[in-house]
């Protein structure tokens, strides 16, 4: 199971206490709680994303239901 904790988000610990890099900060999200995103087609959902890279080099990470929620 891949947890999405990541995000660069309004609620993020560095963006609270002011420590995130500043290239980042433009980018974070408003109204999306990292806590929220316990697997991939709940964040899909929450982010609408305008694509999908698989960097992990995990073959089948993404399903067709994965890439038809995010058109």
């Amino acid at each position: 199971t891949i947890l999405y904790t990541y995000f660069i988000t309004t609620d993020r610990y560095d963006y609270v206490d002011g420590t995130m890099a500043e290239h980042k900060k433009p980018w974070a999200q408003e109204g999306l709680k990292n806590e929220d995103n316990k697997d991939l087609m709940t964040v899909i959902r929450h982010v609408k994303p305008t694509g999908l890279l698989g960097l992990s080099t995990i073959p089948g990470a993404f399903t067709i239901h994965h890439l038809s929620l995010s058109l």
